[in-house]
């Protein structure tokens, strides 16, 4: 595992109405509002929703972590959706951020 770099960024939790089931976790130097809509694309019918953002000093830290916390529940080892309620995924990366 490598080091993640110390930079400051948004670790974000999306939902979409399309996917019920699953939740995207991330990170960006965006604002996540604007991560949300630029995955809103002709491939997917409806709009990505931030559901939870926080502010670190550390999100590829933050992401690792909550990746790693919800990691038997993600659907494919290449992607950052998981299969929880979106609550769960907030609360680990939340968790992780404190």
């Amino acid at each position: 595992m490598t080091t993640p770099m110390h930079t400051v960024g948004f670790v974000y939790v999306l939902t979409n109405a399309s996917m019920p089931d699953l939740v995207k976790v991330g990170l960006t130097s965006w604002l996540p509002e604007d991560r949300a809509k630029s995955l809103y694309t002709t491939s997917v019918p409806d709009a990505f929703e931030v559901a939870y953002r926080t502010i670190t000093s550390w999100p590829q830290a933050v992401e690792q972590k909550s990746h790693h916390l919800l990691n038997e529940n993600r659907v494919n080892p290449k992607r950052e959706f998981f299969r929880v309620k979106v609550e769960e995924a907030i609360n680990a990366a939340r968790g992780v951020a404190d």
